[in-house]
């Protein structure tokens, strides 16, 4: 094994072993090649397809969550803008805020003129929208500082179908002598395929098999993934898998590796949290809505889960590899 190589393998041991529970545990054992090598051959036990949650946070919600986004402050105020979500389809109503705020200086909101443009590139504008801090239309509370207004997606901005779009918010805010704007935006999806909200489940193998009706309007490639929680909505387990289906109303399966589930002990009945069906193939995805608390399954035993590890090879090498460093 030459130097380089070991260069590149001890980084990758210092980058799993620096982000994973073992470095917390003995941070003062030096060799981190054995560390590492200990700590790919644990995550090799799971599937790249199916991975355990050891967090309360559902992964398919949070990386949902719109963005906040602020410009100015010093001595003069700061402007943050938000939607209500991150992505749209046709018909849907986007609801924008925006936030006058200042530390130094007490703001007249009654001077201030709030407007976004709708954008669906840098040099072209859509739509305008006037954002009103009077308690009507959207707006919660009146005269709080936060200005608010409502859109319709309109079907002339969607995408082709199974195709989305990358749409920016423009949103400036004066009061005739201080300026503030920033950008916030959101994407415009059109997705080729529903879920119908039809669900099954059944034990495969060892793993917990949720089937997913699913109806699709042109043919591609399609990206189910799923979280799954106890009834305490403690997420345990996601879960992801690809296809291509033609025209049609098809069953569609997400499989929960049973090892997972065996060792937490999950006795079930579990539930699919959150579960979502985008369109790949092409940038950016055209993402499905996430659907919460779709299905509660049959009781489980933990028994009746694979006690077998899955033994991911790509992992269990990169592993033996680090053993080679030690033994040198």
């Amino acid at each position: 094994m030459n130097k380089t190589t070991k260069i590149s393998l001890l980084s990758g041991a210092l980058m799993t072993v620096l982000s994973g529970p073992l470095f917390a545990q003995s941070a003062a054992v030096p060799n981190l090649a054995e560390k590492a090598a200990a700590s790919y051959r644990d995550m090799a036990r799971y599937p790249e397809w199916s991975q355990p949650l050891l967090t309360e946070v559902d992964p398919l919600i949070s990386e949902r969550e719109p963005a906040r986004v602020s410009q100015g402050g010093g001595d003069g105020p700061m402007l943050t803008v938000w939607a209500d979500a991150s992505r749209y389809e046709a018909g849907d109503i986007v609801t924008l805020q925006a936030q006058l705020s200042s530390a130094v200086l007490p703001l007249n909101h009654d001077n201030w003129t709030v407007e976004a443009e709708l954008m669906p590139s840098a040099d072209a504008v859509i739509a305008s929208l006037p954002l009103k801090d009077d308690g009507r239309g959207g707006d919660v509370t009146a005269g709080d500082g936060i200005y608010t207004g409502q859109l319709v997606i309109s079907e002339d901005w969607q995408p082709e179908l199974g195709a989305a779009r990358n749409m920016g918010l423009k949103v400036a805010a004066t009061d005739g002598k201080i300026r503030r704007g920033t950008m916030t935006g959101f994407l415009l999806s059109r997705p080729a395929a529903q879920l119908t909200g039809n669900y099954r489940d059944s034990l495969a193998d060892g793993n917990l098999r949720i089937g997913a009706k699913v109806r699709v309007e042109k043919a591609g490639r399609f990206h189910l993934s799923g979280v799954l929680a106890g009834l305490d909505s403690q997420p345990v387990a996601f879960a992801q898998q690809s296809f291509e289906l033609e025209p049609g109303e098809h069953w569609i399966n997400l499989e929960f590796y049973g090892l997972i589930l065996r060792e937490l002990g999950a006795t079930g009945p579990l539930q699919l949290r959150s579960v979502t069906l985008g369109t790949t193939g092409s940038m950016p995805n055209a993402l499905g809505a996430v659907e919460s608390n779709v299905l509660i399954t049959a009781p489980y035993l933990p028994t009746q889960f694979t006690a077998k590890p899955f033994g991911r090879k790509d992992l269990l090498e990169m592993a033996g590899r680090l053993d080679g460093i030690v033994a040198e």
